[in-house]
């Protein structure tokens, strides 16, 4: 879905999405991968096992609901009520962890190998990718003419899966990253080949979580691609301009953190 915002940007709002966020596309992309394999009785049997910040645990919880598969899902102990009271009403079992998310990896692969079920990741595997990459195909049918897309960075997934697509239309099509500046693991990774945990600092972002556009609340993820174009926005007046809006899944308890923190700040 587009939105048109004054003369020279456009939303993209994967925001309205049945799960308000663009993991479903992945997620569903890459259960019904597993099931016309021929292993549905198998994973109906022995269930699935994955790790998630939120979004993806209920695009796999939906998705998994769907093809009566049982799943787990490993998530960091400050998820938002919101989201775990969604994967809760997908069938989802949900386990939290008081540490951070590469321990929490480890934590869920210790779980699948001790329960015998088959853990799958939420940005890797190639038919999660093809699935969130349809968000590139769907930005070029709507707007075949765009010249940059800004979209938020998490795992990487998003951005690699929309970017391969994008640039083997049109190779001119900028594609812009953005993450929180407290929390720029990825961004160090891709300037110099080597992950440092340290980067992964405290952030209202907690899905790279809202902001308010319209009559829309989103998640502070889908924020980052509006506040990295606001900031360069003049540079960008005559380009068509994509901003892609991830998610919507913000409870209120970050809702009123973000009022009380963050109210008297103008943009």
């Amino acid at each position: 879905m587009v939105a048109v915002y004054h003369l020279f940007d456009v939303f993209f709002l994967d925001s309205e999405q049945i799960t308000h966020s663009f993991k479903a596309r992945g997620a569903f992309n890459n259960i019904i991968k597993l099931v016309e394999s021929g292993q549905e009785a198998r994973l109906k049997k022995k269930g699935l096992t994955t790790t998630s910040s939120g979004n993806a645990g209920i695009g796999y919880a939906l998705a998994c609901h769907t093809f009566g598969i049982p799943l787990q899902v490993h998530v960091p102990d400050q998820i938002t009520e919101l989201k775990e009271r969604m994967m809760v009403k997908y069938s989802a079992e949900v386990i939290k962890h008081k540490l951070d998310y590469m321990d929490i990896i480890t934590m869920a692969e210790t779980s699948a190998r001790v329960r015998g079920t088959e853990l799958i990741d939420s940005c890797n595997y190639i038919d999660v990718l093809g699935g969130n990459g349809t968000v590139g195909l769907e930005i070029l049918n709507d707007l075949p003419d765009v010249d940059v897309i800004f979209l938020p960075v998490g795992g990487g997934s998003l951005i690699s899966s929309t970017a391969v697509y994008v640039k083997t239309v049109n190779p001119k099509i900028q594609i812009i990253g953005c993450q929180p500046e407290t929390n720029s693991a990825m961004e160090h990774l891709v300037r110099t080949g080597k992950y440092d945990k340290l980067l992964l600092q405290d952030t209202i972002s907690d899905a790279t979580e809202g902001d308010v556009y319209e009559n829309s609340v989103i998640e502070t993820a889908s924020a980052l691609p509006i506040a990295a174009f606001l900031s360069v926005a003049e540079d960008y007046r005559d380009k068509k301009v994509a901003l892609v809006i991830t998610g919507s899944n913000i409870g209120c308890e970050k809702i009123k953190y973000i009022l009380q923190n963050y109210s008297q700040h103008t943009f």
